[in-house]
């Protein structure tokens, strides 16, 4: 068990550019660490709509003393499942989502962000366990972040692919079928 949480813990760095947890700074490289909670709603044998959110950090390796961003997120995904009746493995899906970050720093006044980000992503979902309680979830999506920092201008960015894996707990809730 303390091998899984291990790897629970590692497998959720990743180098984002623009997730629904994104960065406003363009260019920049960042590793994020996310965890979250998805409740999957199943409404046929390959479809189902993926409610999320969670927290996370990311740090950027731009400039001398890179500053970290935490925040939280959730979202909302449409998914089509390649496998019918699994709800893992292969999936297409749309995604929307919010989010709110702030820098950690007291040199900026901590900044605060509002985004927006919607976009199109490839899955493939497995779990950690056999009573698919806890998953993990490589994807590459594509996505625009819409993001405004408080008190400035609203900002959009060019769109973004991202390798990454998301890791958390999950509920599939199955409809009943007569």
């Amino acid at each position: 068990k303390l091998i899984i949480l291990f790897a629970v813990f590692l497998s959720g760095f990743k180098i984002i550019y623009a997730d629904v947890f994104f960065t406003p700074n363009k260019g920049a490289r960042v590793i994020s660490h996310e965890w979250i909670f998805s409740y999957e709603k199943v409404f046929g044998s390959k479809t189902t709509i993926n409610y999320w959110g969670g927290f996370g950090l990311a740090c950027s390796f731009f400039g001398l003393f890179p500053i970290p961003l935490a925040g939280i997120e959730m979202g909302i995904e449409p998914r089509y499942y390649f496998n019918p009746d699994s709800y893992k493995k292969s999936s297409f899906s749309l995604y929307s989502g919010f989010a709110y970050m702030t820098w950690l720093s007291c040199l900026n006044n901590f900044d605060r962000f509002l985004g927006f980000v919607p976009g199109l992503k490839y899955t493939y979902k497995s779990n950690f366990t056999k009573n698919e309680k806890y998953f993990y979830e490589p994807y590459v999506s594509i996505s625009i972040p819409f993001y405004k920092e408080i008190g400035r201008d609203f900002e959009a960015g060019a769109p973004y692919l991202t390798f990454g894996i998301r890791v958390g707990l999950q509920k599939i809730a199955q409809n009943n079928r007569i």
